[in-house]
């Protein structure tokens, strides 16, 4: 479809923390995330739809007040008991990962779209549509 103007993407996960429990007010703040299975990472729509997105929220919210930026999670078994995970390629025990889901700073920085884009084109060649 892409070569038609246009991508059709879901969003696998947003995560939004409010009140005493978060140190946050009523509108709180939030993470948005997509999972990849195994070492599957982001298609070329995947990093282009979604770098918008996290432009045009970087542009609403410059100050990081409520956007806390965007993550791929890779996990390596479908029971997440077992699985091993990776958030945006940094390998991340089990109860680091639950932290993470519960938005706590785990020392790991939102995604570059930029950097993700430009890692794309290095392995993939130059591309335009999308």
């Amino acid at each position: 479809m892409p070569n038609e103007g246009y991508v059709i993407e879901d969003l696998d996960m947003l995560i939004r923390g409010f009140g005493p429990r978060f140190k946050a007010g009523e509108l709180g703040y939030f993470r948005e995330m997509e999972l990849k299975f195994g070492s599957k990472w982001l298609t070329y729509g995947q990093i282009k739809t979604f770098g918008l997105r996290d432009y045009l929220m970087r542009k609403g919210d410059p100050q990081g007040l409520h956007y806390r930026g965007f993550y791929v999670i890779q996990y390596s078994d479908d029971d997440w008991y077992k699985a091993e995970f990776k958030v945006n390629r940094v390998p991340v025990d089990r109860e680091t990962f639950d932290k993470f889901l519960l938005l706590e700073d785990i020392g790991v920085p939102p995604l570059d779209f930029n950097d993700e884009l430009k890692r794309w084109r290095e392995q993939n060649g130059r591309r335009s549509n999308c």
